[in-house]
């Protein structure tokens, strides 16, 4: 459980700096490409979430 714990924090952590990046971008290119960088990692969170919701 603390292994599921510990990746979901991480998971957090990450996606909160994208989405810090993403709110200082200054032009629409730059937001764009942030928002391009979290799709994988936006996808890897949810099936993780499919998956964790599974196991329990």
């Amino acid at each position: 459980m603390s292994e599921v714990n510990n990746n979901k924090r991480l998971y957090d952590e990450l996606l909160t700096m994208k989405v810090e990046q993403l709110k200082k971008a200054s032009t629409f290119v730059e937001a764009s490409l942030i928002a391009r960088s979290m799709q994988p990692l936006v996808q890897s969170y949810i099936e993780y979430m499919d998956w964790d919701s599974r196991e329990s």
